[in-house]
C-alpha cells in the first residue's frame, strides 16, 4: 500500500513539475497497488 502511494504520488508530483510529460503509467500503477492494498488490510 505504501509502495503504491509513493508511485501514485511521484507521477503527479513528475507530471505537475512541468518537464512537459504525463506520467500516466506511474500514477495508474500506484494507485491500482494503492487499492490493492487497502483490499488487503480488510
Amino acid at each position: 500500500m505504501l509502495y503504491g502511494a509513493l508511485w501514485c504520488a511521484g507521477g503527479i508530483a513528475a507530471t505537475a513539475s512541468g518537464i512537459g510529460l504525463i506520467f500516466w503509467g506511474a500514477i495508474l500503477f500506484g494507485g491500482i497497488q494503492f487499492i490493492k492494498g487497502l483490499a488487503n488490510l480488510s
